[in-house]
C-alpha cells in the first residue's frame, strides 16, 4: 500500500502543472502607483539617490524623501496604499510580503502620511507605523498620521477601521469614527476624541483618486487651482489659513490640558477668526463653556465671525 501511495505521488507530480507546486510567491518591493513632483530616494547600499517615477520600487532600508508641493502613492502586494505629502521623509525600516504574511514597519520621520489598508490575519503580520516614542499598529484601516519631531507631536485622524496608538502610558484602541487625537512627547494631550474635519475626509479621498482637493470656505466647498499641491501638502498657498487655525487650536488644547482655561478659549476663538467653520475648535469651545460656566462663553464663540467676512 505505501509502494502504491508514494507511485501514486510521483505519477501526479509529474502529470500536473508545476505551478501547483511552487512555493508562495515572496515580495520585497511596493511599487509606486502614482506620484507628482519630485520625489528623491535614498537607497539601502548607499548609491547615489535616485528620483521615483510611476511604475518605478521602494524597498527595505530605502529612505523616501518628498519634496515640498510634491506627492506619492504606494501600493503594496497586498493592496494597501499608502499616501506620503510634500515635506516628508519616511524609511522602510521593514518590507516582506509572502502567502498570508505582511510584515511592514514605516519611520515617519517628518511630515504626512495618509493610509488605506487591507486587513490581515495572518499572527506573524503587522504593519506598523513609528514616529519618535509612539508606535501606530494599523490593520484594514483609513486613517492619517502627521508628525513633527521638532516639537515630538504626532496628529492621528482616524476615519474608520482597526488602528491601535501605543505610547508610554496607554495602548490607544481607536472606535469612534471620524475622530482625531494628538500626541506630544509620547503622551496624548486630550481625554476624549476631537471630531475630524469633514473637509478632512472629503480631501483624503481625492488624494487617491489623484483630484484637486477642495477648501472649505465660510459654508461652501470652492476649487481653487493646484490644491492638492497647496491645501494637503503644506505650502504656504491655500492651506496658509487652516494650517494657522491648526496650530491656535493645537495651542489652545496645551493651554487646556495645563488648567488654563481662559487661554484656551482665547486661542480657540482666535482659531475660529481665521477660520470661522473649523469645526475642532467649535466643538472644543462648546465643551468648554458645558465644563465652566464661569467663563461666560456665549453660542456666538463658536459661530464665531471674522470682521472681513461681514458685510459692511
Amino acid at each position: 500500500m505505501r509502494l502504491q501511495s508514494i507511485f501514486l505521488i510521483t505519477l501526479l507530480s509529474l502529470l500536473l502543472p508545476p505551478a501547483l507546486f511552487a512555493t508562495r510567491p515572496t515580495y520585497n518591493e511596493a511599487n509606486v502607483e502614482k506620484l507628482d513632483g519630485t520625489i528623491m530616494v535614498q537607497h539601502a547600499d548607499g548609491s547615489k539617490p535616485t528620483a521615483l517615477q510611476t511604475g518605478s520600487t521602494v524597498e527595505k532600508g530605502d529612505i523616501i524623501n518628498v519634496y515640498d508641493q510634491s506627492w506619492v502613492i504606494i501600493k503594496t502586494h497586498k493592496g494597501d496604499r499608502i499616501g506620503i505629502k510634500g515635506g516628508s521623509v519616511v524609511a522602510i525600516d521593514e518590507y516582506y510580503i509572502e502567502g498570508p504574511d505582511r510584515q511592514i514597519r514605516l519611520l515617519l520621520q517628518k511630515g504626512d502620511l495618509l493610509l488605506r489598508t487591507n486587513g490581515c490575519g495572518s499572527r506573524q503580520s503587522f504593519f506598523e507605523v513609528n514616529t519618535g516614542n509612539v508606535v501606530t499598529s494599523v490593520n484594514e484601516v483609513q486613517a492619517t498620521l502627521g508628525y513633527l519631531p521638532a516639537k515630538n507631536h504626532l496628529n492621528v485622524q482616524y476615519f474608520n477601521g482597526k488602528m491601535t496608538v501605543i505610547d508610554k502610558d496607554i495602548e490607544q484602541k481607536f472606535k469612534t469614527e471620524y475622530s482625531e487625537h494628538n500626541w506630544e512627547n509620547g503622551k496624548m494631550t486630550e481625554e476624549e476624541p476631537l471630531p475630524v474635519d469633514e473637509m478632512d475626509k472629503v480631501n483624503f479621498d481625492r488624494f487617491f483618486n489623484a483630484e484637486d482637493l477642495l477648501q472649505q470656505i465660510g459654508n461652501n466647498f470652492l476649487l481653487a487651482d493646484n490644491l492638492l499641491g497647496d491645501v494637503l501638502r503644506g505650502s504656504e498657498g491655500g492651506s496658509s489659513d487652516l494650517k494657522q487655525a491648526r496650530d491656535l487650536y493645537h495651542e489652545g488644547w496645551r493651554s487646556y490640558n495645563a488648567g488654563q482655561f481662559k487661554s484656551a478659549k482665547d486661542l480657540w476663538k482666535a482659531s475660529l477668526a481665521v477660520k470661522p467653520d473649523y469645526q475642532n475648535a467649535q466643538s472644543s469651545l462648546r465643551k468648554l463653556s458645558e465644563e465652566h460656566p464661569e467663563l461666560k462663553i456665549e453660542e456666538s464663540d463658536w459661530k464665531y465671525e471674522s470682521q472681513a467676512q461681514k458685510k459692511p
